[in-house]
């Protein structure tokens, strides 16, 4: 999740900094000495993935395969010492805490493709937009008008994402019934009113703890409550603005309901973050879980951790590759570090649908009185660019900002009220998962109660995306359209393409050719037409330099200004505006940078 500020019109003001630090004082001689002789812990992939085993219907033929790789060295590595043994299934690797020297031998056995360190990965931080809110007390009465329902007595639908990926239109075509989908979360309260359905069962049908710490240990939450909202809320409360959004001084009545994208969905919440964060075997071992014990059919890994670099060797991305040739479909965030060559693991896996975030600002219209705001635009936060692997985002989901339910309780600490307002591709990536788990419902309807395999699964949804015209490597296919997802599984219309991207590279100058296959679902024929675009060259530079002192306008919406505003002219056709600011900063705090990439009204 993601802490964001954001305008009115289309303009995207969501900050993303990086705070670069300095380098700390070598270690001492002692130190370095008690490194080299310390315990690791490591993940041991062996060299042999047996991905023709990968199927459900080979289980027990994996399972004998891998206990003739993996028990010999079990049992050397308990004779060499090692602790904290265990094995995983999906990817065929051993995890261990081992010595320096064993981790050495480790490397040498011709059986073992490599020996990975087992990292772990920070804690989640709350990340909500109420702290934006904060600065915007108003009048009860300003802005409401148009913001808030004409009668309290029928709500508005939160999260707006619902309407604009026209998520709305599909839930009479299909809710995710029968479909089940694995999350990973910080924390989660199986018995919150959202997650309960008018039946009295529970839409979280498990919670899966591999921390160590219990699912009862105090969390942030946030995360776990977000994506069970964005993929499976009830609507079974009204809430209210008013109380909801204190600080945007919102009048009384302005009342709202939340809805999940697939309600009928069950749910498996895998906890792969404590209080001090998760190891990468945690993680692996949730996916191992969710495939072979819980036997997902979707896997929502929405919070990327750029921590990592996106190579194939990372053992999440085996794990969820592993994963999808089982036949689950796997979601993941593109993550929340800017536009250009960001994607984060385990997003630039081909087999996964990666996700990156557009704007929806009525939340943020309503918490700070704009009577006037632009969705759809792709944030400044979403991570895009080129992979490392020469891969794109997939597509494009709402990830700014939108309503989740929450149970205040001490045991998650971002919930402060009984419901929570968050983005980043962390929310993009549910919203999607939510529309697989729909559009899985509706192709088995109309297949006798097959499912479709991930790939079918991924081009449905890429295939009937909006185009946003925005760049490829920060839309993907578009904008998610789970209406003509759903309709397209169905066989009742829409185009479905061979592949979900083509990936044609060569010398300036060169041809090169490639064929994608058209499938049309409908009864009625259909008109393609090819067009094609590229961002252009670079039309107008500026530079200004500003000093940052005392607030220069305290009532402004976004709060206290410490500069001037700094305007300038945008020539006529140019496409799209990227604006940077860098801060100095000092010789002890190093240095941020935050940028705000946007698109031009005209």
């Amino acid at each position: 999740m993601t802490s964001n500020r954001t305008g009115a019109s289309g303009a995207v003001l969501a900050t993303i900094c990086v705070l670069l630090l300095g380098v700390g004082p070598a270690p001492t001689a002692a130190a370095a000495a008690r490194a080299s002789t310390a315990s690791q812990r490591v993940i041991v992939v062996m060299r042999d993935q047996h991905p023709n085993l990968l199927s459900r219907a080979r289980s027990a033929q994996r399972a004998s395969a891998l206990d003739a790789d993996q028990l010999p060295l079990i049992r050397a590595l308990k004779d060499g010492g090692a602790r904290s043994l265990s094995r995983l299934k999906t990817v065929n690797a051993v995890t261990a805490m081992v010595s320096p020297a064993e981790r050495a031998r480790l490397a040498a056995n011709p059986d073992v493709a490599a020996v990975l360190p087992d990292r772990r990965i920070p804690a989640l931080r709350a990340g909500t937009a109420r702290s934006a809110a904060r600065s915007a007390v108003r009048s009860a009465s300003a802005g409401a008008a148009g913001l808030c329902p004409k009668n309290p007595d029928h709500p508005l639908v939160e999260p707006e994402a619902l309407h604009l990926t026209k998520a709305d239109a599909a839930q009479p075509l299909a809710t995710g019934k029968g479909v089940k989908v694995a999350f990973w979360t910080d924390g989660i309260d199986p018995d919150n009113a959202e997650f309960v359905r008018p039946d009295g069962s529970r839409v979280v049908t498990a919670v899966r703890d591999y921390t160590g710490d219990s699912t009862e240990e105090p969390t942030g939450g946030g995360e776990g409550f977000g994506d069970a909202g964005a993929i499976a809320a009830q609507g079974a409360r009204t809430y209210d603005m008013s109380k909801e959004l204190p600080y945007a001084g919102l009048p009384k009545g302005c009342t709202f309901r939340i809805k999940g994208f697939a309600p009928d969905a069950d749910l498996v919440a895998l906890k792969v973050w404590g209080r001090d964060g998760g190891w990468l075997s945690q993680m692996a071992r949730s996916i191992d879980d969710a495939v072979w014990k819980e036997k997902a059919d979707v896997i929502n890994v929405g919070t990327a951790f750029a921590s990592l670099p996106d190579t194939p060797d990372d053992p999440i991305r085996m794990a969820v590759h592993a994963a999808v040739a089982a036949g689950v479909t796997v979601v993941a965030g593109s993550g929340d570090s800017g536009t250009s060559g960001t994607v984060a693991g385990p997003g630039g896996d081909p087999d996964v649908v990666t996700v990156g975030a557009t704007t929806a600002f009525r939340l943020v219209g309503q918490a700070y009185g704009y009577q006037r705001y632009t969705s759809d635009n792709i944030t400044a936060l979403s991570s895009g660019g080129t992979t490392q692997g020469n891969r794109l985002v997939d597509l494009v989901a709402p990830g700014q900002a939108g309503m989740a339910p929450c149970t205040v309780d001490p045991r998650w600490t971002d919930c402060t009220r009984d419901t929570l307002a968050w983005g980043g591709t962390s929310q993009s990536a549910p919203f999607v998962a939510g529309a697989a788990a729909d559009v899985i419902q509706a192709y088995k309807r109309t297949h006798q109660g097959t499912r479709p395999a991930p790939d079918l699964v991924k081009r449905f949804l890429t295939g009937t995306a909006t185009d946003l015209n925005a760049p490829a490597d920060e839309q993907g296919a578009g904008l998610l359209n789970t209406e003509a997802a759903v309709k397209a599984a169905l066989g009742s219309g829409g185009l479905v393409p061979s592949a979900a991207q083509l990936n044609v590279t060569g010398a300036a100058g060169s041809s090169h050719t490639d064929t994608v296959r058209l499938t049309n679902t409908g009864t009625r024929p259909q008109r393609v037409t090819m067009t094609s675009r590229a961002v252009g060259a670079e039309t107008f530079r500026t530079d200004r330099t500003v000093t940052v002192g005392d607030p220069q306008d305290t009532s402004a919406l976004e709060g206290a200004l410490a500069a001037p505003p700094v305007t300038f002219d945008v020539p006529s056709g140019t496409p799209l505006l990227n604006a940077e600011m860098a801060w100095p900063g000092t010789a002890g705090s190093g240095s941020s940078r935050c940028s705000w990439p946007t698109r031009t009204a005209g």
